[in-house]
């Protein structure tokens, strides 16, 4: 598990997007903020813990169902799918 993330470690873990990813920091960002650490006020802190982003999704970023199902995902032989 990673202790922090940022955006690009978000948009890999979830497949959300690069707008998606960003929002979902800056509010992880502000309730920080909100908890009294305000070192997380600062515009250049791009990382925040992954706990912090788990809380705003309701799901863990790194639980074994997620993991196995990227790689079941990942081995599908995709060129079925294309006629």
């Amino acid at each position: 598990m990673i202790p922090t993330v940022n955006k690009e470690d978000v948009m890999r873990l979830t497949g959300y997007g690069k707008t998606q990813s960003q929002y979902l920091i800056r509010i992880a960002k502000k309730n920080l903020v909100n908890e009294g650490l305000t070192w997380y006020k600062s515009k250049g802190v791009g990382r925040v813990p992954t706990k912090a982003v788990e809380e705003i999704l309701g799901y863990s970023l790194f639980s074994d169902t997620i993991t196995n199902v990227k790689n079941v995902a990942d081995d599908t032989d995709r060129s079925r799918y294309i006629s």
